[in-house]
């Protein structure tokens, strides 16, 4: 079995290499510190090291140009982490003192803070072993205790194109999201053990970023809200349409999608803060530099709290939504009732009645607008009063204007 060293002082990432390398047949060997990792290599002389960049005492740089200085352990292959944004220049910094890969932490190119399955690929490729190149997650796992829903389920999603993998748990469903990440989840909110909403509050206490779809039936739309609240991304009620469920993939998975580029440039901002400080004390002698950095370091927290407010907004979007439409189906379906029925003669209640039908279906669109915001415009219609303006804010291609 081979043997990896990991120097890497964030306890999550430790796991998910642990996770990620062990089932891949490595033996991972892992210290938080830079220079009990030096000693660590020197000892033990494994087969590759894995080094973060931000390390307590003796940085990554430091401790890889060690390594490639040291004739005993210079040819060990060094696969460098960062979870600060670096520039080409301070990438090519790193692969010019001998390290021979350079991957990131937190990029917006990856739905996670770093994707094992390429992880996995570039020690593969470092070790000289064979590897194949991951494709992008696009499967659909879908928790179904029913067998003829399951079945339904497969199908329309088959007519969409998306591959499909099926649990009849909770537990089974949960296994199977950890041993292959998935795009999107769908999940019953009735399981035998633990129910679909616990399978929510698990994946999403977790941090996952899968879009999170829940399956309800016919008179159980309070409980879905509540998941929604809890984090769901949409909910679909049984029987489910093909129109509905391809609908509802295509909001969840583009909301899924923004809030994974959301969390990893949070994370990123706040490790160019902590980055960004230590550059700022190092360079009190060199005036210019230092007045680049303090620049640059406020423009990083102007985009942190930014970002920090479109979470907020969009959050209370969902909420808002929500509340609005359950009032608002109840409404819109006893207009379709009167409508229907046929019992209105009077012109002048049948206009009314209309009237009320179109105001429901402007609320409706309003509302969608609102949840649907990625550059929320905020101006001042009354001096002092900052009101969100909807026309003004824009949201991601394809989805529904505001109302006129």
């Amino acid at each position: 079995m081979k043997r990896i060293v990991l120097i890497d002082d964030d306890e999550q990432m430790q796991r998910l290499v642990h996770l990620a390398l062990g089932r891949a047949g490595y033996e991972v060997i892992a210290t938080e510190d830079g220079l009990a990792g030096l000693d660590l290599v020197r000892s033990l002389h494994p087969d590759l090291v894995i080094l973060d960049v931000l390390l307590p005492g003796v940085n990554g740089f430091t401790v890889c140009e060690q390594l490639k200085r040291d004739p005993d352990v210079r040819s060990i292959p060094v696969l460098m982490l960062t979870a600060v944004y670096v520039t080409e220049l301070d990438r090519q910094r790193g692969l010019k003192i001998g390290a021979e890969e350079y991957l990131l932490k937190a990029d917006m190119a990856l739905p996670k803070p770093v994707d094992l399955r390429h992880l996995v690929a570039a020690v593969q490729r470092l070790l000289g072993e064979e590897s194949i190149q991951p494709p992008e997650a696009n499967r659909i796992l879908v928790v179904e205790d029913s067998p003829l829903q399951a079945d339904l389920l497969q199908r329309l999603l088959h007519l969409e194109g998306r591959p499909t993998d099926f649990a009849a748990t909770g537990e089974e469903g949960l296994r199977r999201f950890d041993a292959e990440r998935h795009l999107a989840v769908l999940c019953d909110l009735r399981l035998p053990g633990i129910s679909g909403l616990q399978v929510l509050q698990t994946l999403r206490s977790r941090e996952v970023d899968a879009a999170i779809i829940l399956i309800t039936a016919d008179g159980s739309e309070d409980d879905a809200a509540q998941a929604c609240r809890e984090g769901a991304d949409d909910y679909v009620v049984k029987p489910v349409s093909r129109r509905a469920l391809a609908s509802s993939l295509e909001r969840s998975i583009a909301r899924a999608r923004l809030r994974a580029e959301r969390r990893a440039l949070v994370a990123q901002l706040k490790q160019s803060n902590v980055e960004l400080m230590r550059r700022y004390t190092e360079s009190e002698a060199r005036r210019e530099e230092l007045e680049r950095l303090v620049a640059e370091l406020r423009r990083t927290q102007e985009e942190l709290v930014a970002a920090q407010r479109s979470a907020a907004i969009s959050e209370t979007a969902v909420a808002i939504n929500h509340e609005i439409n359950n009032p608002l189906a109840a409404i819109a379906g006893n207009v379709y009732l009167l409508l229907r029925e046929g019992k209105i003669a009077d012109e002048r209640s049948l206009k009314r009645i209309r009237a009320i039908e179109r105001q429901c279906e402007r609320i409706q669109r309003t509302t969608q607008k609102l949840t649907h915001l990625c550059e929320p415009v905020v101006r001042q219609y009354v001096e002092g009063v900052p009101m969100l303006d909807l026309n003004a804010s824009s949201v991601p291609p394809g989805e529904p204007p505001s109302a006129p």
